[in-house]
């Protein structure tokens, strides 16, 4: 089993725009976790996409702001069971307010390069689901390269996680993505940035189009039904 999954981090329509006009020409349907307004996720929706929600928690003190910031998103995507908060934040108030707001599974439990996904259940109902891979996690402790991209399309079950803004960068590393933020308002420095980076070497864009164009045939299931047959984790007092 492999699925996708995408951050979106508040990134500019064009970056949007140039992820979506990729991964939309394979059949490998996504959950993307939202944190804003775009105009193509009605229609991402109609071919398998699961919309989501991606609360920020990171200015809230108290359970009152992380409920109001679950509520926020709610108003935006009403239909949003699955929710995956930015940075990974995660914790009982948390966990309360998702439930409280109709999440019924949460995508927070990173898994780093484990060899299997697993999903628990906690006690207000809410389901965890554990994803084992992530981009950032990855150039922040190695570079990006073929061999790893093999490994990752032979695996069993993956849960992985991209964010649009680095298959448009095509990250390599923690510095490509620092010299984005220090350019961010200027377009002309991140589209040579762009530019450089895809002319030049293996990135992060380029392993996720390996993965989407050597990927195992995606079931005839919806990501509803994958996600359902996860096994639980083992309770030990169970």
């Amino acid at each position: 089993m492999i699925i996708f999954t995408a951050d979106t981090d508040w990134a500019d329509d064009y970056i949007l725009d140039f992820f979506f006009d990729e991964v939309e020409k394979y059949n490998s349907p996504w959950i993307i976790f939202a944190t804003n307004k775009y105009e193509r996720f009605q229609n991402l929706k109609k071919k398998g996409y699961e919309i989501g929600i991606h609360p920020n928690f990171i200015p809230c003190i108290n359970r009152s702001e992380m409920n109001t910031e679950v509520e926020r998103l709610k108003m935006i995507f009403p239909e949003a069971t699955y929710s995956r908060s930015h940075s990974l934040m995660s914790g009982g108030p948390i966990w309360d307010a998702l439930e409280k707001n109709g999440i019924t599974h949460d995508f927070t439990l990173f898994n780093p390069y484990s060899e299997s996904t697993r999903k628990r259940i906690l006690w207000n109902g809410l389901i965890q689901v554990e994803f084992n891979w992530e981009d950032d996690f990855h150039f922040h402790i190695q570079e990006f390269n073929t061999d790893h991209s093999e490994k990752l399309i032979k695996q069993k079950d993956l849960i992985l996680n991209f964010h649009p803004i680095h298959f448009f960068l095509n990250t390599k590393s923690k510095n490509d993505y620092n010299e984005y933020f220090s350019a961010r308002e200027n377009k002309q420095k991140i589209s040579d940035l762009q530019k450089r980076n895809w002319e030049s070497g293996f990135g992060c864009g380029n392993l996720l189009l390996n993965l989407l164009q050597n990927k195992r045939p995606f079931p005839q299931s919806s990501l509803v039904d994958e996600i359902e047959k996860l096994q639980y984790m083992d309770y030990l007092w169970s």
